[in-house]
């Protein structure tokens, strides 16, 4: 169950639904198919009130701000043969 979520970006020429969820026990950014289905947890350490989802096709990355640790975050990512695949998780401070 999602207590507090903000949709943040679609990405359809991947067929991802990316959003964060402000959960204040356990924030965390997430993303699906299209559908729902297939839901991951993308990042789920080190976030407190994640948002402003951005996605960066020319960078390859997911960008987001975080309010709550004053940090801006980001994920890069590729496409290959297998689906849509992330690199790690780097942090900047604000």
């Amino acid at each position: 169950m999602v207590a507090s979520c903000l949709i943040g970006s679609i990405i359809f020429m991947f067929s991802r639904l990316f959003w964060s969820d402000w959960n204040r026990e356990y924030p965390k950014i997430e993303f699906s198919g299209l559908d729902g289905q297939e839901r991951q947890i993308l990042v789920g350490e080190g976030l407190a009130l994640p948002n402003s989802l951005v996605v960066d096709t020319l960078g390859d990355q997911l960008c987001w701000a975080d309010a709550g640790t004053h940090k801006i975050g980001r994920e890069y990512f590729y496409v290959a043969t297998n689906g849509l695949n992330f690199n790690g998780e780097s942090l900047l401070s604000i």
